[in-house]
């Protein structure tokens, strides 16, 4: 009776103890009011579409990088009409290049006015993007 009696005062200041252990790691993990605001900050990117040739157009972006992945950023264009294209390259971190199939393509070419799909582009999963929009004096351009 008396070891049950010395085992169970043993086990209460363990517990004692272990609380105590874990209300001082909750304070430290918290950290409590400091300066520093680790809140991430909303970005705005800024697209401008660019002529190169008669058959060649770039998007060019302001504010980030590119992601790999830029073949969806063909997704944010409204062609009239279609063209069919031999390429879309990065060539560099804030260019992507479209070689068109056809010779002399004649057609416009703009943004959509929803220009989601260059968000996975961009962005991919860091969704700590206010605005993605089109450079009012290059959002569109005509091939004759």
């Amino acid at each position: 009776m008396k070891n049950t009696i010395r085992f169970l005062e043993a086990m209460r200041i363990i517990a004692i103890i272990a609380m105590v252990a874990m209300i001082g790691f909750t304070f430290t993990a918290c950290g409590g009011n400091d300066d520093d605001d680790n809140t991430p900050t909303a970005k705005t990117y800024t697209l401008s579409l660019d002529k190169v040739n008669s058959n060649t157009f770039t998007i060019t972006l302001e504010g980030g990088v590119y992601l790999d992945s830029v073949s969806y950023i063909g997704n944010t264009l409204v062609c009239e009409p279609q063209p069919s294209y031999t390429g879309i390259l990065r060539t560099s971190d804030t260019v992507v290049t479209f070689q068109m199939t056809t010779e002399n393509y004649t057609g416009t070419i703009s943004f959509s006015d929803n220009l989601l799909f260059a968000r996975n582009v961009i962005a991919g999963f860091n969704f700590d993007i206010d605005n993605i929009v089109a450079n009012p004096l290059k959002n569109s351009i005509t091939f004759q």
